[in-house]
């Protein structure tokens, strides 16, 4: 197992260019929504004040006031979230492909191959992250709303504790199908979208054990990296360049995410044996 996630490792390495590049393109999309919205916070609040709240913390209560004049923005944030969301959501699905394509490699990918493979294999990969979050959602109403709903009255916050823990378990394993599944896609170039989830899952099956624990593994990494990333946005800040730490640990935090999430595509690929040998 940890063989397969040493060779993800530095196949992910050989890809630090295109990371880079997706949290680029992300950063920028999000600028879009991003940079309006806080001139229109600006103009409402001043930017000495928001500097100043952003040293303490992140300031919940004035965003959360709506008597300070952010209903008039309100209908802007929703809408413009929502579409910066879609976007990043489609850019997700072609970067994979990419991402997929270069680790099978393992060695550095010119921009071409990358691209064009990004391109090739993207109307699958939409239609595998497409049916992945359906997947997810539904599972979080089956195993989390419906039993908390139904025996938080007798059981309270532990029926909420088990429900998150089982989903969580059920979470790992559809994204270990869709990460083989995605394998399969780039590894013979043919397979439809249920064809490969189908592939994906038979090669999630072999070597079961192994398999689910080296995913799992990296993803409890990446649930630790948001965690510490979380507890840096509500803890408050003392220093006066809050703001811009605040800016730039969520981009470092971005970044990382797409490498840890890169890292485990070059895993599953290594453990699907479609990784190319280098000769």
């Amino acid at each position: 197992m940890f063989q397969h996630i040493k060779t993800g490792l530095h196949s992910s390495l050989k890809c630090w260019r295109w990371v880079v590049a997706f949290w680029l393109v992300s950063a920028l999309t999000v600028s879009l929504i991003f940079f309006p919205l806080k001139t229109s916070v600006k103009t409402i609040l001043g930017s000495s004040l928001v500097t100043g709240r952003l040293g303490d913390g992140f300031p919940l209560d004035i965003i959360s006031n709506s008597g300070a004049g952010f209903d008039k923005v309100g209908s802007f944030a929703i809408s413009g979230t929502l579409l910066a969301l879609f976007i990043i959501f489609l850019l997700n699905a072609f970067f994979t492909g990419g991402f997929f394509s270069a680790v099978k490699t393992g060695e550095f990918t010119n921009s071409r191959s990358f691209f064009g493979d990004a391109a090739l294999f993207f109307r699958k990969f939409f239609g595998i992250n497409l049916l992945t979050v359906a997947v997810l959602f539904f599972l979080a109403l089956l195993l989390v709303a419906v039993p908390s709903a139904i025996g938080y009255s007798t059981m309270g916050n532990t029926i909420i504790f088990i429900s998150l823990a089982v989903y969580s378990i059920a979470a790992a394993m559809v994204i270990s199908v869709a990460d083989f599944s995605r394998s399969m896609i780039v590894s013979d170039g043919k397979s439809g979208i249920i064809s490969a989830v189908g592939k994906g899952i038979k090669s999630l099956s072999s070597g079961f054990l192994i398999n689910i624990s080296a995913i799992v593994l990296i993803l409890i990494i990446q649930v630790l990296i948001a965690y510490l990333f979380v507890i840096f946005i509500v803890h408050p800040v003392n220093s006066p360049l809050g703001g811009f730490l605040l800016f730039a640990v969520g981009h470092l935090f971005n970044i990382i995410k797409v490498f840890i999430r890169c890292w485990r595509y070059g895993t599953v690929t290594s453990l699907s044996g479609n990784r190319i040998p280098v000769v």
